[in-house]
C-alpha cells in the first residue's frame, strides 16, 4: 500500500453482448463452455464466428472433446474461500441483496469447485445466522468457518475496553472467561440449530514471532475455544509458533503458503500436525503478484496440493472493499468483483486468477481420478499397469517446482515457475493414463 510501483492488470472477464474496438488497437476474448454431465463422450465440432454489424470478419473452426471419464471428488480434501466479503454484501449501501441473489453468490463458488466458506461475524449473531442458512441452503460439502474475537465481544457487553490482540488482566478472570467459554457455546448452538455441524472457529491468524501480544491473545482464544468444544482453524506460517499453539487445537485446521515453500519446512509441518491431528491446507489467492494471470492460483489450487500432501487449499478473497473506504472502495484486487447490474442471474464478474483457480481443482480432481483408477487396476491384478502409471506421475510430481517466485506483473511468465502450459500438458497426459487403464480393466473383464 505504501510502494511507488503499479502495473495495469487486465483481470476483469465482462460479458459483453458486444463491444467497440478502436481502429488499429487489439481486444482479447474469453469463451467458457459448460459441459452437461450427461454428455455423450466424442468429439464436437462447431464454428466461432467475429461480426462487425452484419459484416462477417472472421470464423475459426471450434474442436471440443469430450473424456469417456467422469472426474472423480475427493471427500477428504476441502477448498476454502475466505468470502468474509458476506458481511460487506449484507452492509452494502448501494444493493440490497435479497436471499435469492446471496445463494447466487454463493452457488457461483460452489460451481467452480469451492467447498467450504470462511466468514465474519465480528459479534453480530444475526450474521452468524444468516450465513450458516445460506451457507446450508447451498450445500457445502467441506467446513464452515467463522472469525470473530469472543473476548472482544464480551468484553464489550461487560463495559470493558480493550485493544485489538490484547489479553488485559481483567480479561485472565475466571469469571470473564467463563464468559468468553459461553458465548463461543452459544455462537455452536446457533450454527448448528441452522443444521451446520462442520463449523471451526477463527480466533486468531496470521501470528509471528515478533508480536508477543499476539502470541498471548493467540494461545487465550485456543484455551477458550477448547474449554467449549469448538474445533480450531488458523492461518500460522513460523514453525516455533505452530510447536506453541498445535497442542491446544487438537482436530484443527491450519492454511499456510509455506506449506508449499520447500521440501525441509513441508516436512516439519506434517510432522507437528501429525502429532497434533491438524489439517494443513494450501494458501493463495490475491496477494502481491498472484492476479492478472492463471498462473500461480492455478498451480496452488491444484498440482501444488498434491506435491506438498496438503488437504485442500484456502483461496483469499472473493469480493472484499478496502477496510478504510475511499474514492474506490475496490482499490485492493479480488478474485471477482461486483457484477454492473446485480440479479439473481448475474451477481459477479469473474477474473483470469479466479479461472485459474477452478482450473486448479479441476487438476486435483484429475490427478485424485488417476489414484482411483490405479487402485482398481490393481484390485483387477493388472499390477503392471498400476505400477507404471504410479511411476509416471510421481515423476511427473517431482519434476514440478516447489512454490513460485511472486513479481507483479509478471509472476506467472517468471521462468522456473510452473506455467499454464505446463499444466494442460501434466492433464493431459494424466487424462491419457485414465483411458489407458479405463480400457485395460475393460479388457480384463
Amino acid at each position: 500500500y505504501t510502494s511507488r510501483k503499479y502495473c495495469i492488470v487486465p483481470e476483469l472477464l465482462e460479458k459483453n453482448k458486444s463491444l467497440n474496438v478502436a481502429k488499429n488497437t487489439s481486444a482479447g476474448f474469453w469463451l467458457q463452455l459448460k459441459i452437461p454431465v450427461q454428455a455423450t463422450a466424442g468429439r464436437y465440432n462447431s464454428k466461432l464466428s467475429l461480426k462487425s454489424g452484419n459484416k462477417l470478419l472472421l470464423q475459426l473452426d471450434l474442436h471440443v472433446r469430450i473424456l469417456p471419464f467422469k472426474l472423480e471428488q475427493p471427500k477428504e480434501i476441502n477448498w476454502i474461500m475466505h468470502a468474509s466479503d458476506l458481511l460487506s454484501r449484507y452492509k452494502d449501501k448501494n444493493h440490497y441483496y435479497t436471499d435469492e441473489e446471496l445463494r447466487r453468490y454463493l452457488s457461483d463458488m460452489a460451481d467452480y469447485g469451492i467447498t467450504g466458506i470462511f466468514g465474519l461475524c465480528y459479534g453480530n449473531i444475526d450474521y452468524l445466522k444468516r450465513t450458516a442458512r445460506l451457507v446450508k441452503e447451498v450445500g457445502f460439502k467441506g467446513p464452515l468457518i467463522f472469525h470473530s474475537f469472543a473476548e472482544a465481544s464480551v468484553a464489550k457487553q461487560c463495559g470493558l475496553r480493550v485493544k485489538t490482540r490484547h489479553i488485559s488482566p481483567e480479561m485472565r478472570k475466571p469469571a470473564f472467561e467463563k464468559k468468553v467459554v459461553d458465548y463461543l457455546k452459544h455462537m455452536d448452538e446457533i450454527i448448528k440449530n441452522e443444521g451446520i455441524t462442520n463449523w471451526y472457529y477463527h480466533g486468531f491468524g496470521e501470528v509471528n514471532d515478533y508480536q508477543p501480544d499476539w502470541i498471548k491473545h493467540a494461545v487465550y482464544s485456543a484455551e477458550t475455544a477448547k474449554k467449549a468444544g469448538i474445533k480450531l482453524y488458523t492461518t500460522l506460517y513460523p514453525i516455533e509458533i505452530i510447536k506453541q499453539l498445535f497442542p491446544y487445537m487438537p482436530d484443527g485446521i491450519n492454511s499456510s503458503g509455506c506449506l508449499a515453500s520447500d521440501p525441509e519446512k513441508n516436512s516439519i509441518y506434517h510432522q507437528l500436525a501429525q502429532k497434533n491431528k491438524i489439517a494443513l491446507l494450501t494458501l493463495s489467492g490475491t496477494y502481491t503478484g498472484q492476479t492478472g494471470g492463471m498462473m500461480p492460483n492455478r498451480y496452488s489450487a491444484g498440482f501444488l496440493i498434491y506435491k506438498a500432501g496438503g488437504q485442500g487449499h484456502t483461496v483469499w478473497t472473493y469480493q472484499r472493499v478496502q477496510s478504510k473506504g475511499g474514492p474506490n472502495p475496490w482499490g485492493r484486487p479480488c478474485m471477482a468483483y461486483p457484477a454492473s447490474k446485480i440479479s439473481a442471474e448475474e451477481v459477479s464478474v469473474s477474473t483470469l486468477q479466479w479461472e485459474g483457480t477452478r482450473e486448479g481443482i479441476d487438476d486435483y480432481k484429475y490427478l485424485y481420478t488417476l489414484t482411483q483408477w490405479i487402485k482398481r487396476a490393481k484390485e483387477k491384478g493388472l499390477m503392471k499397469e498400476a505400477r507404471t502409471a504410479q511411476d509416471t506421475l510421481d515423476n511427473m510430481v517431482k519434476q514440478m517446482p516447489w512454490g513460485s517466485k511472486l513479481i507483479v506483473g509478471n509472476c506467472y511468465l517468471k521462468p522456473g515457475n510452473f506455467s499454464n502450459a505446463d499444466a494442460s500438458n501434466c492433464r493431459r497426459k494424466i487424462a491419457d493414463m485414465i483411458i489407458g487403464l479405463k480400457k485395460s480393466i475393460e479388457e480384463k473383464k
